[in-house]
């Protein structure tokens, strides 16, 4: 049964359970984000709704939380769909329980919902991209990646909503009971200092290499998250990149030219004095086949053509790691050439901001000559946070 009624019938019920369910998805995410952990918890307030009002509510609680997460990352537009079906599964699951007096439907509808969570955001993944696990993909998957972090996230989810539902004042998940007044209404107020304080924090750490990058006239600059981009190797973090406005111009030097920095949560790739070239390579790979299959190339293929060059050295104070190199890829312009993209990443990470920084630079083969000490000008004028 449906609960629209239900929902018109309590609107002043409804509205403080609504505010609470949202605000507490959007604090743990944040709180999380900032902690870079690999899940964020931000499902819990879809279960206090799917308790309190069945489907139609829990629904409209993921909507929302899933929209405002777009301000920080645009891909939660097609993501949306995700809280959308855990919404539904928990929704109806704890009508049906209610109905049967049943715990165990409990149990079975938070296993079915990490199931769920799993192959919905897997699904959204492979529709959005067209690249999604070909051979040239898979060196640089990882088991516990966004989809299996999305799974756990949805089980803990769940038992951490049971938790705060027995917090509330509810002994009995079976049964219609409302969340204690006075639990209601201190949890609210806090919960709207802390999501404001929370989701600055986690934009101010995203863009905090923003300031202190070069600004080049005739560049386009971006600041993007990167977390569904990179979904299959589960790691979080930004893309800060630029392109020459003449990069669509197959005549211009300026012809598929990147640069931009990588600003990673955690450590990747370097390991005191060890490297592992599948995670380095593992970002930009992912990232240039997602830029290609959202330009419509449906069967985007970058690998590694050649390395020319491996070194460590200093860069602005830390020790890092400097490759030259090519990849083979395709043009994202139609007919989508075959190209070669000659350049090289510098690697270093940076403790104090728990972050791994990859910048990465190229052009074409062809004219690469021409935009090589452009790119080094760039580079060499980048400042990093204190």
């Amino acid at each position: 049964m449906l609960d629209i009624t239900k929902i018109f019938e309590r609107k002043a019920y409804f509205v403080f359970v609504f505010a609470m369910s949202v605000l507490l998805n959007l604090t743990l995410h944040f709180i999380l984000d900032n902690l870079h952990m690999p899940i964020f918890l931000d499902k819990v307030g879809i279960l206090l709704m799917a308790y309190s009002f069945g489907p139609v509510s829990a629904v409209i609680v993921g909507v929302v939380t899933s929209l405002i997460l777009t301000l920080t990352d645009p891909f939660y537009v097609f993501r949306t769909v995700t809280w959308i079906a855990i919404g539904l599964v928990w929704g109806f699951g704890f009508s049906y329980a209610k109905r049967k007096r049943s715990d165990i439907i409990l149990i079975v509808i938070a296993l079915l919902g990490s199931i769920i969570v799993y192959l919905s955001d897997l699904t959204v993944f492979i529709t959005t991209m067209y690249f999604p696990f070909k051979e040239d993909v898979l060196p640089y998957t990882r088991w516990f990646n966004l989809f299996t972090a999305q799974a756990v996230d949805a089980l803990i989810s769940f038992i951490f909503g049971l938790i705060i539902l027995r917090a509330a004042g509810i002994t009995k998940f079976t049964e219609e009971k409302d969340l204690e007044l006075k639990f209601k209404a201190v949890f609210i107020i806090i919960l709207m200092i802390l999501t404001p304080i929370l989701m600055y924090v986690s934009y101010a750490n995203e863009t905090a290499l923003v300031p202190y990058l070069p600004k080049k006239e005739g560049w386009v600059f971006v600041n993007v998250r990167m977390d569904f981009v990179w979904a299959p190797m589960g790691v979080k973090g930004s893309n800060n990149y630029y392109y020459p406005e003449g990069r669509f111009n197959r005549s211009d030097p300026g012809y598929q030219v990147w640069f931009g920095l990588y600003w990673v949560q955690g450590r990747f790739g370097i390991y005191d004095d060890t490297y592992v070239q599948e995670e380095i390579f593992a970002f930009s790979i992912l990232d240039q086949d997602t830029w290609l299959s959202l330009h419509g190339h449906k069967t985007p293929v970058t690998k590694v053509h050649n390395i020319t060059g491996v070194a460590w050295g200093t860069f602005k104070g830390y020790r890092a790691l400097f490759m030259n190199g090519s990849y083979e890829s395709q043009s994202d312009v139609p007919p989508y050439e075959d190209v070669i993209l000659v350049g090289f990443f510098i690697v270093f990470y940076m403790p104090k901001y728990d972050r791994t920084v990859i910048i990465y630079a190229c052009a074409v083969d062809r004219y690469y000559h021409i935009m090589e000490p452009i790119l080094w000008e760039m580079v060499n004028s980048i400042e990093l946070p204190p």
